[in-house]
């Protein structure tokens, strides 16, 4: 996902959802899915050591893509999320959000509850290690009780205004 901060408190965000999916023991595939479109705002930003953050998401995702991830219809989603920070230098992050999930299928609506809870630990410069176990996913409509892992970076100091 790529992301854009025009404010503050705001930060726009486009991307995809990709991965591998076990649909059965033997086989693996590949699944993406696009384009997905979110906004945040900023309610209060977290510092080390000090009350967590608080901000609110929402957006929507189309029937694009390839496999497991493709939604099956057209959906919006919105969630709240808490992050806290530990260390100097943001060293660990925790974050939990809450949410729902509205999928269209068919002319038939769908309302998901969605939650998460997430680590990002700091690994080198803007390298990070994140780790999430969540339920109802809102990029992946459908889902239920899932992980994942990965590293991330920041490139942010690439980049002036």
């Amino acid at each position: 996902m790529a992301a854009y901060g025009p404010h503050k408190r705001i930060e726009l965000t486009l991307g995809t959802v990709f991965g591998y999916d076990k649909p059965n023991p033997t086989l693996t595939e590949f699944s993406y899915a696009l384009p997905l479109i979110q906004g945040k705002i900023l309610f209060r930003e977290y510092e080390v050591n000090k009350p967590p953050g608080l901000a609110v998401v929402a957006g929507t995702f189309l029937p694009g893509g390839r496999g497991a991830f493709v939604p099956q219809g057209y959906g919006a989603f919105s969630f709240l999320t808490l992050s806290q920070c530990f260390g100097e230098g943001e060293k660990i992050l925790v974050l939990a959000n809450l949410g729902a999930n509205f999928l269209f299928i068919n002319n038939d609506s769908q309302f998901v509850s969605t939650w998460g809870f997430a680590t990002q630990i700091k690994v080198y410069e803007g390298l990070h290690f994140v780790g999430e176990v969540f339920s109802g996913d809102p990029y992946i409509p459908g889902t239920g009780l899932a992980y994942q892992t990965g590293i991330r970076h920041f490139i942010r100091g690439l980049f002036h205004s």
